[in-house]
């Protein structure tokens, strides 16, 4: 093969590489360090990365806990850490940044805001919430959607706000809500359901059927745990998909390229970035 013809083979590989919506897992895309997820200084530094002059990101992802014992909604993954920074106080800080830039995503068109909703309310994955906590549950992520909301409003940025959880009741809950319903019928905005399916080995992981009587938008799931029959049963319902991993690997990166997702969660932005402009 001549020296043209390899590197045409290259450029063309290069085109066919995806290049999905990369968005902030945990809150913290600066390194794969989990001691860091979901905290204030690390979601700072995680939206002021910059990549060729732009935001390095399209969005965020982060931890919505509803602490059961103290009624408290947190900005948290769990309580092993520190319970004292609410949804709310991330919120602001996401809203700070929509107002301090008139181009908040690389992309350029769209800002994505996604928040999970953890489906436990103390240490054990066991205790789930009650009815009533899961109203005030939905409860919190609307009042801090509305802080982000208004910021984007004001900036007129466009956006998208998504809620992800293994707990279809959850989503149930959120979308029966008049102030969800009301939030896609605003100029700019749009409103993904997310349904949480990450890995087979555990009992608090759902099935797709469970989510039967949720109108989904997307599916979350690890690239570990995917296959075939899967992806085909998420693309016969219409769904995006959304993969997330903690550390990027080969294999990580070659889930993209097979699996193809609309939206990648990482812990390391930069590196996804070059990865796909290599």
């Amino acid at each position: 093969m001549s020296g043209r013809s390899l590197a045409l083979v290259v450029a063309l590989a290069a085109c066919d590489r995806p290049s999905p919506l990369v968005l902030c897992h945990n809150a913290n895309c600066i390194g794969p360090d989990v001691e860091h997820d979901d905290d204030l200084p690390t979601l700072h530094k995680s939206l002021a990365q910059t990549y060729d002059g732009l935001p390095a990101l399209d969005g965020i992802e982060i931890d919505t806990f509803w602490w059961g014992a103290e009624s408290r909604c947190l900005f948290a993954h769990d309580l092993s850490h520190a319970t004292d920074v609410s949804a709310n106080d991330a919120a602001t800080a996401i809203a700070n940044y929509l107002l301090a830039n008139d181009r908040p995503s690389f992309n350029g068109e769209r800002f994505y805001m996604l928040m999970e909703l953890k489906p436990n309310v103390a240490e054990s994955f066991s205790e789930m919430h009650t009815a009533a906590q899961y109203t005030q549950h939905a409860t919190c992520l609307l009042d801090a959607i509305d802080i982000i909301a208004a910021a984007a409003r004001t900036k007129g940025h466009a956006i998208t706000f998504g809620v992800l959880t293994a707990a279809p009741e959850g989503l149930r809950v959120l979308a029966a809500d008049p102030r969800w319903q009301a939030l896609a019928t605003e100029p700019g905005v749009e409103t993904l359901l997310i349904a949480d399916i990450f890995a087979p080995y555990s009992s608090v992981v759902p099935h797709l059927s469970d989510f039967d009587d949720v109108k989904l938008d997307a599916v979350e799931y690890h690239p570990d745990f995917m296959t075939v029959s899967k992806r085909e049963a998420y693309r016969s319902l219409g769904l995006d998909l959304i993969e997330w991993s903690y550390v990027p690997t080969s294999e990580s990166f070659a889930a993209i390229e097979r699996w193809e997702p609309k939206y990648v969660l990482t812990n390391d932005a930069m590196l996804l970035r070059r990865w796909i402009d290599d």
